[in-house]
C-alpha cells in the first residue's frame, strides 16, 4: 500500500543536517533530509536514497505503510529509528505516552527492531514483519496489553534483556530455539509479567547467564523450565514468584550466586546441578528483615556426594540424593 503526501508538512525536530552517506544496519540511505515529517499521524525521517524511517507513531488512527511518497518521490519504509532518549522512549513516546493502535501491523520491508522500540505500547496485538531477522533487547517492554508474542520464522538474533519486562497481560511466549542470543544476561527478561504461567527459556539465552530479576514479580508462575546451556546464576532471579513450588536446574549449571531465591514463600523442591563449583550458603532469602527464609518445606536434591554438605548449610531442610 502507498501513502501520497499532501497537504503541509509539521516541522517537529532538525536532525542530520549536513551528514552524508547515513547507514544503517548495511543499507546506504543516503543524505538525511533535515526535517522529520508528519505523515498521516506517524513522524519519518526521509533519506536521499529513496528511504525512510519511522521515527514515532503520533495517533491510534495511523496506518504503517511499506512505501510512502513525497514529492513525486516513491521512499521504502526499512527502519524504526533508534532513540537516544533511554530505556523509557520509544515510537510512543516516554514511557507509552502516545496512544497505539488497537492492533500495530509493522511493515514487511522492516527487518530489524531496535532496542525498546515498542516500549509501552498499548496496543492489543503487534503483528511482527514476516522478514525480520534481529529483535534487540526491551523490545517489547511495558507492553501491558499484549498476552501472546510470536515470533516469525525469519528471526535470526534475539536479544533478552528487558525483552518482556512488564508486560503484565503476557500469557505466553515461544522463544525460538535455534538462533542467535546476542545479549549476555537475561535480566528483567521477564520481570512483573504478572500473567505469566509458565515459561521455558533456551540455555543460549543471555549468553548462558540468568541475570537479577529475570523473573521478578510473576505472581501467576507455576512453571519454569530452563533449557541446557546456562552456566550461572545470578541474585535475585527468582524474586517474589508466590506460586512457583519446584525448579530443577540443568547441569550446565557451574556458578550460582546468594539470594537466588527471594521471597518464593511456597517452594518446596529444588533440584541442583551436579556441576556446582560450590553451593552458596544464603540461597533461600526472604525480603521481611532481611533474613534467610524459612526451609523448613523445602526439599533440596544433589548428587550423592554433597548431601552432607548441603544439609550442613540449611539444617532446616530436608537434603536429599538425586
Amino acid at each position: 500500500m502507498r501513502i501520497l503526501i499532501s497537504g503541509a508538512l509539521v516541522l517537529l525536530f532538525l536532525t542530520g543536517c549536513g551528514k552524508k552517506n547515513t547507514t544503517r544496519d548495511g543499507i546506504d540511505m543516503g543524505d538525511a533530509l533535515p526535517w522529520t515529517h508528519d505523515i498521516m499521524g506517524v513522524s519519518y525521517k526521509l533519506y536521499s536514497n529513496g528511504y525512510a524511517e519511522i521515527d514515532s507513531i503520533l495517533n491510534p488512527y495511523c496506518m504503517l505503510s511499506e512505501t510512502i511518497t513525497y514529492e513525486g518521490k516513491e521512499y521504502t519504509v526499512v527502519k524504526i529509528a533508534l532513540h537516544s532518549g533511554g530505556a523509557s522512549y520509544g515510537m510512543f513516546g516516554v514511557n507509552g505516552e502516545i496512544e497505539a493502535p488497537e492492533n500495530l501491523v509493522i511493515p514487511n520491508t522492516i527487518t530489524e527492531i531496535p532496542g525498546y522500540a515498542f516500549h509501552g505500547c498499548s496496543s492489543s496485538t503487534i503483528t511482527l514483519p514476516e522478514n525480520v531477522t534481529y529483535v534487540s533487547g526491551g523490545a517489547f517492554s511495558q507492553c501491558r496489553n499484549i498476552e501472546t508474542i510470536v515470533f516469525p520464522d525469519s528471526l535470526e538474533k534475539l536479544a533478552v534483556s528487558h525483552l518482556f519486562g512488564g508486560c503484565t497481560s503476557l500469557k505466553y511466549v515461544d522463544i525460538p530455539e535455534n538462533i542467535e542470543y546476542v545479549s549476555t544476561t537475561t535480566t528483567y527478561m521477564f520481570a512483573v509479567c504478572s500473567s505469566l504461567e509458565s515459561a521455558y527459556i533456551p540455555g543460549g539465552c543471555g549468553g548462558g547467564i540468568l541475570g537479577e530479576y529475570t523473573f521478578s514479580d510473576c505472581e501467576a508462575l507455576t512453571e519454569i523450565t530452563l533449557g541446557d546451556g546456562f552456566t550461572t546464576v545470578y541474585q535475585h532471579v527468582f524474586h517474589n514468584l508466590p506460586l512457583l513450588e519446584e525448579l530443577a536446574f540443568p547441569d550446565s549449571i557451574t556458578e550460582m550466586r546468594d539470594q537466588t531465591f527471594y521471597d518464593c514463600p511456597n517452594l518446596k523442591d529444588v533440584w541442583l546441578s551436579d556441576n556446582l563449583s560450590d553451593v552458596p550458603a544464603h540461597m533461600f532469602k526472604q525480603s521481611y528483615g532481611n533474613y534467610d527464609a524459612d526451609t523448613s518445606n523445602l526439599t533440596i536434591h544433589v548428587k550423592a556426594n554433597l548431601v552432607d554438605y548441603v544439609q550442613s548449610l540449611y539444617p532446616d531442610a530436608t537434603v536429599v540424593a538425586k
